[in-house]
């Protein structure tokens, strides 16, 4: 069974400053943030793990727009290298940066 959280890290840090979903973090920008927000076990008949339905939120926080949109470009290429592929994307309007939320989930599921 795959444990999505580490495998995240891995290829999140690769990229750039990465955390588990905690306040307070964007000081550190521009930077990703993550949550496992599903991990999915699907069982054969015979009870072993053929594949889990994975999915992950990622936050990125940058300077300006222009920081988290290449920050995003980025982010879906690894991710789809890494068999993640993006289902969900949304700018979230901020006084202080630039914030884009996304979810990937395994792709296969």
């Amino acid at each position: 069974m795959t444990e999505p959280k580490s495998e995240i890290y891995t290829i999140l840090s690769g990229l750039g400053n990465a955390y588990q979903m905690r306040m307070g973090v964007t000081r550190d920008m521009p930077c990703y943030i993550y949550q496992v927000i599903g991990n999915v076990p699907v069982y054969s008949l015979d009870k072993q793990v053929e594949y889990q339905n994975i999915e992950v939120a990622i936050d990125i926080y940058a300077e300006d727009s222009e920081g988290s949109g290449g920050l995003l470009t980025t982010l879906v290429d690894t991710m789809l290298i890494n068999n993640y592929r993006m289902t969900y994307c949304a700018d979230i309007p901020n006084d202080k940066y630039s914030q884009i939320s996304t979810v990937f989930n395994l792709a296969g599921y």
